[in-house]
Formats: structure tokens, C-alpha cells, sequence
């Protein structure tokens, strides 16, 4: 196991991809700043400095089936939570799939992805990094709990080492003890979710990870499981109108996992539209408020007059938010 630093890179897990014939397995990339990190589905991923940004490299075993990987970002969260619990005990939740969650907020996220027979774990951590105002409502960060500064790169080195751990453990047939583990701290348990899984939303409860991996949910359809897809708040419709502070509203809406639909009837510059393209949001043009109400069974913005997060943001904060697009 070895670990590569970097002071800057555009994100570790392009860098660990584009050189992956140079790395061995459980190698470490990291870097103290991203300047183009990225989250599941392409979403904007702001990364500052005093986070524990990085990727380790997976090589598939030829033994083992391909569906025995899908569980990765399971299992990496729940590494993420052993290390942590060495340190500190707190009560750490992981949020199916890939997100770590303290204090009802999130600590950190977690992204896989697969070239080949290698996978490349990514993982952005808050650790002693101040939380930027955009999404200081709905994020968190280690030092802010424990009151210290967190040694970074031992911290890192412990959570690939506890993940090497949980993947010997997981191919030695030790699945139904780690989901029962992954179970007892599933955020999801218990609450009322929306689920967008492609052109699909399923509103329901969330009963458990199965053995599977798979995301359990009473619906009033009946029970159902799925093994992906994004879990969302209300659906919001939003209109477009050609000012940064509209773009900061949607953008603050999907950090706190809105299902945001933006829609608009006016043509839009290149100008513009560049900037959209930064929202990573579903853009209606050929049809009007009501339609796309009914469409999606979704609210306005309007109907929402105290809607969280934003009832904590006022328009000087707003105007911080913007800067993203300008």
C-alpha cells in the first residue's frame, strides 16, 4: 500500500484511471485540493482545502462473480465508518449508497468507478475544512465535531486499510454479518423517501438494505427493491430566469437532495447555457407550470414560501452562492 500526494489535481480518480498500469492494488492518490471533483451522476463536488480527497485502486479477483462488486460503495462506506469509530465513537450513518452522515448532515460521499477489471474507490471527506455557505446547512465536518485537528493522511491510511480488511472479510462469505452491520447504521431506515431511478419515482419507507445491496422500500404498490438510483426530497418546479441567483436557489435545492425540475420558454444564449449545464438538472421547455405539475406531481417553488434549506439563506447569501456561476 502506498500513497502518492498531490498538492493539486483535477480529481483523484481521473488521475488514478489515466495511470492505473503504474498503481498497485489498495494504492493511494490524494490530493489537498480538486479543481474539477465530481460526484455520482456528474453533480458539482466543491472540495476546499483540509479534506481528505482520495481514490485507492480495487482489482477484481478472477473467482469472484461480477455482481459481488456492485456492493462496493457499501462496503466502502462502511470502512469509512470503522475508521472513524476508531478515533472517535460517534454515531455515524451510512446513507445508501455512498454517503456518510453525522448529526444529520453529510461528512462525506463516496464514489466508484471501473475500468476494466480495476475499480477506483473515490472518497471526499470533511475533516478540518470550514464548510463553505452554500451548503453549511445540510454538511459537516470532523474537526467541527471533535473540537481538533484531524492528521489527514493517517486517517486515510487507516480507512484503506479497514476497507482491505472488510474486503477479505466480504469474500471469505462474511456477508450477512456485514449487511446486519451496514443495517444497524442505514440512515434511510424508517424515514418516507422519493426514489428516482431513471424515468421511474417511487415514493415509500425505507425497511432495510437487502442481501442484495438493494435499497427495500413499502410503497404503496407493494414492497419493492431497487440497486440504484438517487434518493430525493419533494419534487420542486422551478423557472428559469436569467439571473445567478435563480441558478443558486437549484443548486441549493439539489444539495439538500430535491428533485428540482427547471423549466423555461425563452431561448437562452450560450452564455446561459453554459451556465445551466453546471446544474446537472432536468430542463423542461415545451411545456407550461401546470402541466409540469401534474406531469411530475410536483409543487413550485412559490407553494414552498419557508422551504428548507432555503428559509436559512438570505440575499446577501444567496449572492455567495451565485459566484459559483459567474
Amino acid at each position: 500500500m502506498n500513497i502518492y500526494s498531490f498538492e493539486v489535481l483535477d480529481s483523484t480518480n481521473d488521475y488514478m484511471k489515466e495511470h492505473r498500469k503504474e498503481f498497485e492494488e489498495f494504492d493511494i492518490v490524494m490530493a489537498k485540493n480538486q479543481r474539477a471533483g465530481k460526484g455520482r451522476r456528474g453533480n458539482i463536488w466543491i472540495s476546499t482545502e483540509g479534506m481528505a480527497l482520495f481514490t485507492f485502486l480495487v482489482k477484481k479477483r478472477g473467482d469472484k462473480a461480477e455482481e459481488a462488486y456492485m456492493k462496493l460503495p457499501l462496503l466502502a462506506g462502511l470502512a469509512v465508518i470503522r475508521a472513524l469509530q476508531r478515533r472517535k465513537k460517534i454515531h455515524y450513518q451510512l446513507k445508501w449508497t455512498n454517503d456518510i452522515y453525522l448529526q444529520e448532515k453529510k461528512l462525506a460521499g463516496i464514489l466508484v468507478e471501473r475500468r476494466e477489471n480495476d475499480f477506483f474507490i473515490g472518497i471526499g471527506i470533511n475533516v478540518n475544512n470550514a464548510i463553505p455557505i452554500e451548503i453549511k446547512n445540510i454538511a459537516i465536518s470532523l474537526q467541527e465535531v471533535c473540537q481538533e485537528k484531524i492528521e489527514i493522511e493517517s486517517l486515510i491510511l487507516s480507512i484503506v486499510e479497514e476497507c482491505r480488511k472488510l474486503l477479505e472479510e466480504y469474500f471469505a462469505g462474511n456477508w450477512k454479518n456485514i449487511l446486519q452491520e451496514i443495517n444497524a447504521i442505514n440512515y434511510l431506515q424508517g424515514k418516507k423517501i422519493g426514489l428516482r431511478a431513471g424515468n421511474l419515482f417511487v415514493q415509500g419507507i425505507v425497511q432495510r438494505i437487502d442481501e442484495n445491496g438493494e435499497l427495500e422500500i413499502l410503497s404503496k404498490e407493494g414492497l419493492r427493491s431497487f440497486g440504484m438510483g438517487e434518493v430525493v426530497k419533494e419534487r420542486i418546479l422551478v423557472k428559469l430566469e436569467k439571473n445567478l441567483e435563480i441558478l443558486a436557489k437549484i443548486y441549493i435545492l439539489k444539495e439538500a437532495n430535491y428533485d428540482v425540475i427547471a423549466y423555461t420558454e425563452e431561448v437562452w444564449e450560450p452564455f446561459w447555457e453554459q451556465k445551466l449545464e453546471k446544474l446537472q438538472v432536468k430542463i423542461e421547455r415545451n411545456f407550461g407550470k401546470e402541466e409540469l405539475k401534474e406531469k411530475y406531481q410536483a409543487k413550485t417553488l412559490e407553494e414552498y414560501p419557508n422551504l428548507f434549506p432555503l428559509e436559512y439563506y438570505d440575499e446577501k447569501n444567496i449572492k455567495e452562492v451565485a459566484k459559483i456561476f459567474a
